[in-house]
């Protein structure tokens, strides 16, 4: 975990056409075979875990559906029913302009990942959000983690 008094400020992403949306810069590592891939993850301050997709669990070298794989059902925000896989993975926030500086890093922790890839991968509360205090600034774009 990352030392007491960090601070970092990240800017929202603004897709073109759409709505600024509080993104983080994460290294996700697979610690059964050592790939990392890096991607921008979303924070969704209502969801319980973090949910992942398949391209994103794939790219890491895990077998989404594999043999011995747990799995169940979740229920997202519209009620729906939505079947999830458990991969571990490694998560670590970068720097917000230093891309390749790791400022905190997560225990090694199963994660949930779905058999689709339509939406971003998303931060929730027990995998990540709860090790820091976040503010979400949305009239100047900008999220603040301090841990």
């Amino acid at each position: 975990m990352g030392m007491p008094g960090h601070r970092f400020s990240y800017p929202f992403f603004e897709p073109p056409g759409g709505f600024p949306r509080p993104y983080l810069p994460i290294r996700l590592t697979n610690p059964q075979n050592g790939k990392v891939f890096t991607w921008d993850c979303m924070i969704d301050t209502g969801a319980d875990t973090c949910l992942f997709s398949r391209s994103l669990a794939e790219a890491l070298g895990h077998n989404l559906t594999g043999k011995g794989v747990k799995h169940s059902l979740s229920c997202g925000v519209e009620g729906s029913p939505l079947l999830t896989w458990k991969h571990t993975f490694i998560l670590e926030l970068l720097h917000p302009r230093q891309p390749h500086q790791v400022v905190w890093r997560g225990r090694r922790q199963k994660i949930e990942c779905v058999h689709h890839d339509h939406f971003p991968p998303l931060l929730g509360v027990q995998d990540f959000l709860q090790y820091f205090k976040v503010t979400l600034d949305y009239h100047k774009g900008v999220t603040t983690l301090e841990w």
